[in-house]
């Protein structure tokens, strides 16, 4: 984050204080970790319907020096909370966050680091559907002046508060009058984000405290009076409610960072999400966040995106435990902490108790190396009979995040069928969400029906008989009868066959068909596994049944409809909504059956 010079003594910027830390030797130290990522790989699954993710802000979404870190020119890290939303997500990213970064460099370039950025906004598109911003912090010298010129001055008033005094002038204090501005500036960001992509979801982000909440800091991470800490904490909470007001007044999202991050100010020691006074290459830059800030602020976004965590701190039970690797710490918010299975064998499990009965429709897992390739999710009332509501068999480690037909349950249990490794399982997140809405009294129970064990979701496209989820294997993809282009012929797992029409699309004119036909072969190409989905709102099957088909974590019909390469069917479903959205961005760019084919 910037610094501007204050009006005596002026400090060395951000992008100065890391050139000082290139040219003292440092840069063998930092070589090793600025390295590439390797991004966690989501399981096959279907998440949201968002597919191009842009993050704009300032140092605090980049993360300088949290390894490994680019330096040139945003001093951006490859693991700031961005780029674990993403992950957790399986979205592409676009990050464009820029340390030093100030509201006029969303439309206008920014002197960096050996190079200049380019605009921020200059990586929105018109599909663009996630947009996260944080910014406003260095606007009008806010943060950059309160952590360099109030410990200039402490020494001069240790009882008092030198730093307030200095900035108020007739009776005004000068750096609270800067905010309004601030809100103003930042509602011209929202409003510039609005022209590019109309159809974002855009996320405005706040600040995590940096400040103790009642001014004392016993292990010096914060040089000032105690009077101006607490006037300090004071605008930094004035700056979080002028972009909490302006992302309300805009219709974004606001993602409140302050209030969670009570106890993690940086005189919280272990504890603490930003850094102090101190400079640490290899763990971030002086008053900014660590890795466990950025991990906070990822799940801060996604719950604003999707709802609490309804698993947190509940009362968790395990088929078996390695000694210091308790259930517990996989309902933590820390991802530091995990739980590990202890015994090497398959069909170890984790279940968590949410208190009551719940509505759930999504849980996102985080596992550590040892991880199951093939595992279930099953839902219970009273933690007795259990109810399958989603498997799979092909996941790679990292962020899953399993979405299925929101369903009322008490318990949610998670069993490994087959590890990927030679050990047991362990698991640094098991998280539920659902929407929040009133459940009706549990049914009476009875004996579930019996399943595969060995695939819960096998069956075929009956009606009444089929679950929500069904995966298949193509053996064609566009080459319908009659010159339809929106169907696809499967191989369920039971061995049978069918015809799919895509849920929610119709073909194009006739003189696009060709190229859309093409589309379709290209992305369902025979062998190809798949996944079939269900809509809710289809309680009987046509003759061909719709459904949605699921290729790499994406609709495919959402995709074709972006592309123009088919429309937007007439009559009632679930995805409707978003559907139409990206086929409003089809027809303003006149893609395929709106422009030239």
């Amino acid at each position: 984050m910037r610094r501007p010079a204050p009006p005596r003594s002026a400090p060395p910027s951000l992008r100065s204080r890391l050139g000082a830390t290139l040219a003292l030797g440092l840069v063998g130290s930092l070589a090793a970790v600025v390295s590439a990522p390797t991004a966690a790989q989501a399981a096959e699954v279907p998440t949201e319907p968002f597919d191009s993710y842009v993050a704009l802000g300032d140092s605090f979404t980049a993360g300088p020096l949290i390894p490994p870190t680019a330096l040139a020119p945003c001093a951006r890290s490859t693991t700031n909370y961005p780029r674990m939303l993403a992950d957790r997500l399986g979205l592409d990213l676009t990050d464009v966050s820029c340390s030093s970064a100030r509201t006029e460099h969303m439309a206008n370039p920014q002197a960096g680091i050996l190079g200049t950025a380019r605009p921020q906004f200059e990586a929105l598109r018109p599909d663009t559907d996630l947009v996260t911003l944080g910014i406003g912090g260095n606007d009008g010298g806010l943060f950059g002046t309160l952590i360099s010129r109030c410990p200039e001055v402490a020494p001069t008033d240790p009882d008092g508060a030198p730093c307030r005094d200095e900035f108020t002038q007739d009776g005004v204090d000068t750096m609270a009058a800067k905010i309004a501005q601030t809100k103003s500036d930042v509602l011209g960001v929202l409003d510039g984000i609005r022209a590019r992509s109309p159809y974002a979801t855009v996320a405005v982000v706040g600040y995590l405290r940096l400040m103790p909440e009642n001014g004392s800091c016993t292990n010096g991470a914060v040089p000032m009076t105690r009077q101006d800490m607490l006037w300090a904490d004071g605008l930094q909470r004035q700056l979080n409610t002028a972009l909490a007001e302006a992302a309300a007044e805009r219709g974004a999202r606001f993602v409140d960072t302050y209030g969670p991050s009570r106890g993690h100010d940086a005189c919280a020691g272990e504890d603490a999400w930003v850094q102090g006074k101190w400079i640490d290459v290899l763990k971030a830059m002086e008053y900014h966040p660590f890795a466990s800030g950025m991990d906070a602020t990822a799940r801060l976004v996604y719950e604003t995106l999707f709802g609490t965590d309804l698993a947190r701190g509940q009362a968790v039970q395990a088929s078996g435990t390695e000694h210091r690797f308790a259930p517990s710490y996989a309902v933590d918010h820390d991802s530091s902490t995990r739980w590990a299975s202890g015994e090497w064998a398959d069909g170890a499990w984790i279940q968590v108790d949410l208190g009551q009965r719940r509505w759930v429709d999504r849980v996102a897992l985080n596992w550590e190396k040892a991880y199951p390739q093939g595992y279930r999710l099953e839902v219970s009332d009273d933690g007795e009979a259990w109810r399958p509501v989603w498997t799979t068999i092909n996941s790679d480690g990292g962020h899953d995040t399993a979405s299925f037909e929101a369903t009322p349950a008490r318990y949610v249990r998670l069993t490994a069928e087959k590890r990927a490794t030679r050990y047991g399982i362990s698991l640094f997140d098991l998280e539920v969400y659902g929407p929040d809405r009133p459940v009706d009294p549990a049914p009476p129970t009875s004996p579930a029906p019996p399943s595969d064990p060995e695939n819960p979701a096998s069956g075929t496209l009956s009606p009444g008989l089929e679950p929500a989820r069904v995966q298949a294997t193509v053996l064609s993809g566009g080459q319908g009868s009659k010159g339809r282009v929106d169907r696809v012929r499967v191989r369920l797992r039971d061995g049978s066959t069918a015809v799919v029409r895509l849920m929610g699309v119709r073909q194009p004119r006739a003189a696009c068909r060709p190229a859309a036909r093409r589309v379709m072969a290209k992305q369902l190409r025979p062998g190809r596994t798949v996944t079939l989905v269900r809509d809710r709102r289809t309680k009987v099957d046509k003759r061909v049944p719709g459904r949605y088909v699921m290729v790499k974590r994406k609709d495919l019909g959402k995709q074709l409809v972006r592309r123009g390469q088919l429309r937007v069917a007439k009559g009632t479903f679930t995805r409707k909504k978003a559907y139409k959205k990206v086929q409003k961005v089809a027809k303003s760019s006149r893609r395929g059956h709106w422009g030239r084919c």
